[in-house]
């Protein structure tokens, strides 16, 4: 097929698509209105119907919120008086692999489930269609198989981005967005062209002014969805209050019809959210109404921090402004939810911070949908047009009518140690050198890299760019030793400088059962490849290779791929070289470990599980690990009964007992947990269980384990005690003191 004749077969189906999507797909959500309608703004005011609207809406994102939630969620909004729901789309759920098979289904993914629930509930909506989003998750919401083409440039005009951007796009506009605008009867009033795209490295050029590439890739994208999507319901962007990234992150261009918006929060005093405001007389018409595209009214958490707090009187002042103005605003967040599975994304703030599972944001509306906060109650009395306190929930339990509940202990004694039982291991990839993540299709995960090591009296072993966290294990015929490292990123200046190289002393040894020391960190550069601007790091190692030489296996853990900035570009994994005195290892086994649902099931019926306290024929009882060991990652599994007429219930489950893992209930990837706090527990709504007997499984990263003969593993007694995991009834910060674990903003 010619060139030529390909383009016209490909607008022939893309047009029979839109087509149907218009006119034969079956739409009875959208009964409550399906007039068409257009949000247009005349003298500085939205108008819609003929009449003026001040939007008044609230984030919610449909894919960290269980679909069974919904209509508890849009009951809500509701009842507090928003009359609009925002939403991203992120691309890197709904597009996880590089061939053109997506995901719209399930109980996280029914964007159309989600767009057709808030029209039954009488609320517009703010379609947020990306391609890129930040939101906190893995790389902006883009996905990560963008980064095996090493010339790849993220948001930009570069053809191989354009191209996965509208082969996305080609899915989602026509069949999930467009039947649902509001000129067709649908409730989508506006839709967002890219996100904060001035606060993006490559918007500005070195003397201040916006990039023309950057400028080209925003029109790319506006045409994309005008010209070639039919999208014609009110376009806008959306970028931080200063006239700089305003500039850069709109249209200089009024006739193009893409109104710009402002972000800000979350400590507003008035004088402060009017100068916020004046930013926009800067850039646009006053004829244009003024729209704060995100009122931050929380904040997200990293791991290792104390778990933020916006007091509600914070927002009273911004908030009264606002309405006394006039001025349409967006609750960032309304609901903020929950990053199931290992969806997180991680930030730069002059070093690298992974962000949590839970996505409270201290919002109005509690992660489970459940808890209207008193911030929910101040908002309402605000905003509210009738001026009454804000309906109860649909019960006197809880929204939705879900109780909570906390089904106590249970026994996890299953247990099947991952690097014991190379039968499970997914295929691995031998090469001169090791693979990054991106560079064998894994989306996220561990990765284990394993190489023959030679007999060394004392050799210095050197990883370089190794992200982000990393286990070690020297394996002979009579020792075994763990290695754990902080994240590996350099400390890198928000606006774009770096820090001049750095030496980092650590003090992590590698041991022996016996205590003997194998090994010990020398230290570590951490700096920046000055070509690219992308962290560099090295860690150099003084190691003891065993008499007859031995295995060495690193296993490293992705914590998440940065959502904003320059470390965007970074690959998860070792990117460089593993050297031994100062030789560079040629033979490098790459073998990823996604650890997601798909291989928890290949593990079901494994030989490999054994009952915790076993011990096997041939086991010789050893001295365990010495204090601070740092174990081999294993799987725990058990279950939990829920008798037969029980009221099932959203509950909690409490690992304060564990180190850092991943946790699956029937299957399900719920997600992170980590000793480093700030909470201890992970949400788990109740669609997730059902009667009788739900299974728990635990990835567990530093399990003490026995029974490792069969990969050279020196036998290590596991510990005595039997591991649990706790439902209760709400989260529980880590050392159960939320005092210390609550950080007011």
């Amino acid at each position: 097929m010619t060139c030529a004749s390909s383009c016209v077969w490909r607008r022939f189906v893309f047009i029979a698509v839109l087509a149907y999507s218009l006119y034969w797909e079956p739409n009875a959500a959208l009964a409550a209105d399906e007039r068409p309608r257009r949000l247009t703004y005349n003298a500085g005011k939205f108008v819609l119907d003929n009449k003026q609207l001040q939007v008044k809406s609230g984030s919610v994102h449909y894919w960290r919120v269980h679909e069974t939630k919904y209509d508890a969620v849009f009951e809500a909004a509701k009842a507090m008086g928003l009359n609009t729901i925002d939403t991203y789309v992120p691309w890197f759920m709904h597009q996880p692999t590089s061939n053109a098979t997506f995901d719209f289904d399930g109980p996280l993914l029914n964007l159309g489930k989600f767009l057709d629930t808030a029209a039954t509930h009488g609320l517009h909506v703010m379609l947020r269609v990306g391609p890129y989003v930040c939101a906190e998750v893995d790389l902006g919401g883009l996905p990560s198989w963008l980064l095996s083409d090493d010339t790849m440039r993220l948001r930009s005009t570069h053809g191989a981005f354009l191209q996965a951007v509208r082969t996305f796009w080609d899915e989602l506009v026509p069949k999930y967005v467009v039947p649902r605008l509001s000129t067709r009867g649908g409730p989508i009033i506006a839709v967002q062209v890219e996100n904060e795209y001035g606060n993006h490295a490559g918007a500005l050029r070195e003397d201040g002014t916006p990039n023309p590439d950057g400028q080209a890739y925003l029109e790319t994208l506006r045409r994309m969805l005008v010209d070639d999507y039919a999208v014609d319901v009110l376009l806008f962007t959306s970028d931080g209050a200063s006239v700089e990234q305003q500039i850069a992150g709109g249209f200089q261009d009024a006739s193009k019809g893409v109104i710009r918006t402002v972000n800000f929060g979350p400590h507003v005093t008035q004088a402060t959210a009017e100068d916020c405001l004046a930013v926009l007389d800067a850039v646009q018409s006053a004829d244009v109404p003024k729209m704060v595209a995100e009122l931050w009214v929380g904040w997200f958490d990293h791991w290792g921090e104390r778990h933020h707090v916006v007091p509600h009187t914070a927002l009273l002042s911004p908030m009264r402004h606002l309405m006394s103005k006039g001025v349409s605003f967006n609750l960032y967040m309304f609901m903020g939810g929950t990053n199931f599975g290992l969806t997180s994304g991680a930030n730069y703030f002059r070093s690298y911070y992974p962000t949590t599972t839970s996505y409270d944001y201290d919002a109005p509306l509690d992660e489970s949908a459940r808890r209207r906060t008193a911030k929910f109650d101040a908002i309402a009395a605000l905003i509210r047009d009738d001026g009454e306190p804000p309906p109860p929930p649909s019960t006197a339990e809880s929204s939705g009518g879900i109780p909570v509940r906390a089904y106590g202990s249970v026994v996890v004694d299953g247990r099947l140690s991952l690097l014991d039982c190379p039968s499970v291991w997914p295929r691995g990839t031998n090469g001169k050198a090791p693979l990054t993540q991106e560079a064998i299709g894994q989306r996220y995960g561990w990765t284990l890299y394993r190489v023959v090591v030679p007999e060394s009296k004392k050799g210095i072993l050197e990883v370089a760019d190794m992200r982000d966290r990393m286990q070690m294990w020297v394996l002979g015929s009579n020792v075994t030793g763990s290695f754990d490292t902080s994240p590996l990123h350099t400390h890198m200046l928000q606006n774009g400088g770096v820090t001049a190289e750095q030496e980092v002393e650590l003090s992590h040894r590698v041991r022996a059962p016996d205590d003997r020391t194998i090994g010990r960190t020398v230290h570590r550069k951490d700096g920046v490849d000055r070509s690219t601007g992308r962290a560099t790091s090295r860690l150099q190692l003084s190691l003891h290779v065993p008499h007859g030489g031995g295995k060495l296996e690193l296993f490293v853990e992705n914590r998440g791929r940065v959502n904003m900035g320059r470390g965007m570009h970074e690959s998860k994994g070792i990117s460089q070289y593993i050297k031994l005195h100062r030789r560079t290892i040629r033979n490098v086994t790459t073998i990823p470990f996604e650890i997601d649902g798909g291989f928890v099931s290949s593990l079901k019926d494994s030989s490999c599980w054994t009952v915790e306290g076993e011990e096997s024929s041939n086991h010789k009882p050893t001295p365990e690990l010495p204090e601070g060991g740092q174990g081999v990652p294993a799987f725990y599994r058990g279950s939990m009964h829920i008798p037969e007429g029980d009221v099932i219930g959203d509950t909690y489950l409490n690992m304060s007992r564990w180190r850092r893992g991943v946790v699956f209930v029937n299957g399900f990837a719920l997600g992170r947990y980590s000793e480093e706090g700030p909470l201890s527990t992970l949400f788990v709504p109740a669609a997730l269980l059902h009667e009788g007997s739900n299974e728990i499984l635990v990835f567990e990263q530093h399990a003490h384990v026995d029974n490792m003969r069969e990969l050279g593993y020196y036998d290590i007694k596991t510990r005595a005690r039997p591991r649990r995991v706790t439902f209760v009834a709400s989260h529980v910060p880590v050392n159960d003191n939320e005092a210390n674990q609550r950080d007011e903003l």
